[in-house]
């Protein structure tokens, strides 16, 4: 796995031109980011439809569980995934665009952190990989390939429940300041979104 990244990123590096075909090409790998940025607010978000208009048609995922070939199995595999959780925040790093020399597709590799908040109340950490193949469909980019490593998982511990140095511990932090307003982030998602 680590070699195909390398050689990605090696290969990327190389690229040159004059300043129109090197803007044009920062451009388009903008455009790259922030479909796979659309894809996991999407995806966290359990937001379907805007997920499925990533796709091709004829896109092919391979997962954990098996290869999907086509929207409508890859729509029951999210919906599927969907169906289990609250939500998910993904965080991808390490984030490697490389273009085709006639820019009608692209590679995209990179890892992932994600923190999942199922229904029953667990919550679970795991990390891994995407490797995708993106097309162009008209001015926008599709993804026609992507492929997801899982390598690592976890149970994570809800903050409340997390053990915490005791007041009279020497580690233990101070108490925090009173807040202005009442309102806090938990408001924005939910009071019940962690019960």
């Amino acid at each position: 796995m680590w070699a195909p990244f390398n050689g990605i990123s090696i290969r990327n590096s190389r690229k040159k031109g004059s300043l129109e075909e090197r803007v044009k090409r920062i451009e388009e790998k903008n455009s790259i980011e922030t479909l796979l940025s659309q894809y996991t607010y999407a995806y966290d978000g359990n937001d379907i439809e805007t997920v499925m208009a990533l796709f091709h048609p004829d896109c092919i995922l391979v997962n954990p569980r098996g290869t999907y070939i086509g929207t409508n199995l890859i729509r029951e595999n999210y919906l599927h995934l969907m169906s289990s959780r609250k939500f998910s925040f993904h965080h991808i790093s390490n984030a490697v665009i490389q273009l085709a020399d006639d820019g009608t597709d692209a590679l995209f590799t990179s890892y992932f952190n994600v923190v999942v908040a199922f229904r029953s109340g667990a919550l679970a950490g795991s990390s891994g990989s995407y490797v995708c193949r993106l097309g162009r469909a008209g001015d926008n980019w599709q993804i026609t390939e992507m492929r997801i490593t899982l390598n690592t998982r976890q149970s994570l511990v809800p903050i409340e429940s997390a053990p915490i140095a005791p007041a009279s511990s020497p580690d233990a932090p101070p108490p925090p300041p009173q807040p202005t307003h009442s309102e806090s982030s938990r408001d924005w998602i939910g009071p019940g979104a962690f019960a």
